[in-house]
Formats: structure tokens, C-alpha cells, sequence
């Protein structure tokens, strides 16, 4: 299982009142109980949590909006190392998938818009092959 959480409060239309990684902060410790309630039901499984991607930014932006682009990305990356290090006691480091440094390293070209980033759904699938059959 591939899991993915954790959104930028900018992001977020029905974050109220608290920042993204607010959020992150207090859902973290449930998150990582879920996940060792879910392999003590599921032995066999294997978990893997998937870290947000970038936000990226066209030409054609303005300012503001590009400023707005790197504070999502500074809360984007807070939000990970969140998650993550509440993960580490449950899940093995190597099935923790730094997805941020993935897209970052192709980013913007391969993104749909600011958010998707389709073309790059074959390199993450790769990366993440490469760490499941080692």
C-alpha cells in the first residue's frame, strides 16, 4: 500500500483556522497508530508513505503568487519531516518514498499545472520499484 498525506494550508479549501502542517503535527501520532494497527491486522503487508511533491510555478505567474508557491513548498517540506519521523517507529526507513526530492529534480517541466504532474508518474513508479525489489 502507497499513501500519501499531508497538504500546504494554501492548499487546503477546508483547513480552518490551522496550518497545513498544524494538521500534520496532530494527525502524525494517529497516523502512525493506524498504520501499526493496520500491519498487526495485515502482517503480510507492506506500507509505504509517500511524501507530498512540490508545488510548481509557470513563466507567466506573478510575484505574489510565486512567493506563495515557496511558502507552500517550505510548509510542504515541514510537513514531510513531520509524517516521516512519526512513521520511522512503524515502518522501515526505506519504505518511507522522499517524493519531494523525486519531483524537485524535474520540476516544473513534467507538471501538469501547479499541483499534477503526471508525466512524472513513471519515474515515482520506477524510483518506487526500485526500493520495493531491492
Amino acid at each position: 500500500m502507497v499513501y500519501n498525506v499531508g497538504l500546504p494550508h494554501a492548499e487546503c479549501r477546508y483547513c480552518k483556522g490551522v496550518t497545513g502542517l498544524e494538521e500534520a503535527q496532530a494527525g502524525a501520532p494517529r497516523l502512525a497508530a493506524m498504520v501499526a494497527r493496520l500491519q498487526r491486522a495485515r502482517p503480510g503487508l507492506r506500507f509505504y508513505y509517500r511524501a507530498t511533491t512540490p508545488l510548481c510555478y509557470s513563466k507567466g505567474q506573478r510575484e505574489a503568487e510565486i512567493g506563495q508557491i515557496n511558502a507552500s513548498n517550505a510548509e510542504i517540506r515541514q510537513i514531510n519531516v513531520a509524517l516521516s519521523e512519526a512513521l520511522r517507529g512503524v515502518i522501515p526507513q526505506r519504505q518511507i518514498l522522499d517524493a519531494y526530492a523525486w519531483a524537485d529534480t524535474a520540476c516544473c517541466q513534467a507538471y501538469d499545472d501547479h499541483i499534477h504532474h503526471s508525466l512524472l508518474a513513471l519515474d515515482h513508479l520506477q524510483r518506487w520499484l526500485s526500493v520495493v525489489c531491492k
